[in-house]
């Protein structure tokens, strides 16, 4: 391998692990100079404890992502002039522990990890005043802050956090933990230019927002630029109807949908400039009107135990919406079930641009004919998880053979299990059943009982749904089924659903050799073909 260029041996060793390439750095000089920048990529603090004085600048200058973990200030003493030249992200894991007597680490101690070319930064709650300015003073380059605001040091100096928002006109991305306690900080926050993404995980009184007076800033200042919002599961429900009202751009909400939001109109006093106090109400039926060109909604339900169809229904006015994630925590969280069968047709019908669908809940009550009308509405849909779907292909066959596939585009599709089809026997049974409801009882002819089937599906069969299923489904890669290995499902659907998957995947396999055959004629004919 001596004898390889240098980006074949480069291409070569990126297929290596962490330990492999850890093992392998001796072999020669060349493989050290072609291992060593994978290896010292991401480090920690406490690595470059034990590298000798001399060699110092050489594994430093090669790191890009650093965690502070040791709280020791003399051991941080031994890094004396790194080169941390290709430093991008540093993050801190000093967080407070009663159990832990170390006095916080200094400013001084912490500039030296500090880089011009650092763009991403993880403060934890051991951040204060010195930190935040040397930030602000050494690294032009910031685009991204994560920043605790219930460190000590910062609740008893909120100035200091509205002086680094001034200083670091680069920041695209912040996110905040702990609660905004100073108007002055969400005012700050809103008069950024640049801002492009804001997480706010906890804001609880609306009077914060109020006293921010954002709706007094000039208009285009306020999130002039912000694209998306993360609202955490501690901002309240009323908070929330006061953000959004002044957040018109954002196209990508993630929203930890609370307890009562959407459940029960949410009352909030609104104080007009005549002094009169009025109620005005929000739920999630509210939401296009306050973000009419939404295109990414991610709600996570932390609190709430089910979430009714018709509350859904408000979706289909977001016509622009690309992608639709519902996801939750809870074991019992799931969809009533639809009597009328007509709230999801609805609700599909409007999202035509859709291309991301997932629904992770613990019963989503929805059929087959359900995804059907997905397909039938949702033309560009590429990426599709409904966690407890069963999937009945043989519901495809009812369409018509001249309709062009349901999902043309779709590549990732996951579900719960397949269901098997019916014995034929017991279509006929069936039909036969339907032609005598309209007898009496005397006349009715008694029915034998089918013979019991085995678990092992019938290859035949298997390979009709395969074949079905491509039908519809001609650029899935992916087919994943949560239910393949979960003890809930019966052995029958698992079964045929292992049976299923492993024809898939033989079949995919022989219609990419199929179409590799036919490219390679198609140029052996075009390379032979006379002028």
């Amino acid at each position: 391998m001596d004898g390889l260029p240098p980006e074949i041996l480069s291409q070569i060793l990126n297929y290596l692990s962490f330990a492999e390439s850890a093992r392998l750095l001796r072999v020669s000089r060349r493989w050290f100079q072609h291992l060593s920048p994978r290896i010292w990529r991401s480090s920690e603090d406490h690595l470059l404890f034990r590298i000798a004085p001399h060699r110092l600048q050489i594994y430093s200058s090669l790191i890009q992502d650093l965690t502070i973990l040791t709280r020791d200030q003399q051991e941080h003493e031994v890094v004396r002039c790194p080169d941390f030249s290709q430093l991008t992200s540093l993050n801190f894991e000093l967080y407070d522990s009663p159990v832990c007597n170390d006095p916080p680490l200094s400013t001084p101690c912490l500039r030296r990890y500090l880089a011009p070319s650092i763009t991403s930064v993880d403060l934890d709650n051991t951040a204060d005043t010195a930190l935040l300015d040397a930030f602000a003073n050494d690294c032009p380059q910031l685009r991204y802050v994560r920043l605790d605001l219930r460190a000590t040091r910062l609740v008893e100096d909120p100035d200091a956090v509205i002086r680094f928002l001034q200083l670091c006109p680069s920041l695209l991305h912040i996110s905040l933990l702990g609660p905004i306690a100073n108007p002055r900080i969400l005012c700050g926050l809103a008069m950024k230019p640049n801002l492009k993404q804001l997480d706010i995980h906890h804001l609880h009184d609306p009077e914060i927002v109020d006293s921010a007076d954002l709706k007094f800033i000039p208009e285009p200042f306020a999130f002039s630029s912000l694209d998306r919002l993360v609202l955490g599961a501690d901002v309240a429900p009323h908070v929330i109807l006061k953000l959004l009202s002044h957040v018109k751009n954002v196209q990508h909400l993630c929203i930890r949908v609370p307890r009562s939001l959407g459940a029960i109109p949410i009352s909030v006093a609104v104080r007009k400039n005549s002094g009169t106090i009025t109620t005005s109400t929000f739920t999630l039926r509210d939401l296009p009107s306050y973000l009419p060109n939404l295109r990414t909604l991610h709600m996570k339900f932390h609190f709430r135990i089910k979430i009714h169809p018709t509350e859904l229904l408000f979706l289909a006015s977001l016509t622009n919406l690309e992608e639709l994630h519902l996801t939750t925590m809870l074991p019992s969280f799931h969809i009533p079930e639809d009597p009328t069968d007509t709230i999801f047709p609805s609700l599909f019908s409007g999202l035509g641009m859709l291309r991301e669908l997932s629904l992770y809940c613990t019963r989503e009550n929805l059929k087959t004919k359900f995804l059907i009308a997905l397909g039938k509405s949702c033309r560009f849909l590429a990426v599709c998880t409904i966690k407890y779907l069963p999937l009945d292909i043989s519901a495809f066959g009812e369409l018509a053979v001249t309709e062009t596939p349901l999902f043309p585009e779709l590549t990732d599709l996951s579900v719960n299990y397949i269901v098997p089809p019916p014995p034929p026997q017991l279509q006929h049974l069936s039909h036969q059943s339907e032609r005598r409801l309209g007898q009496s009882s005397h006349e009715v002819e008694p029915v034998a009982k089918p013979e019991p089937q085995s678990l092992e599906p019938d290859p035949l069969v298997v390979a009709n749904q395969v074949a079905l299923f491509t039908t519809h489904f001609p650029k899935t890669s992916y087919l994943g089924f949560w239910g393949a290995d979960n003890t809930e499902v019966l052995d029958a659907d698992r079964t045929f659903t292992k049976a299923f998957r492993t024809a898939w995947v033989k079949g995919r396999r022989r219609r990419g050799e199929r179409v590799r055959f036919e490219r390679q004629r198609k140029m052996e004919y075009e390379t032979v073909r006379p002028v």
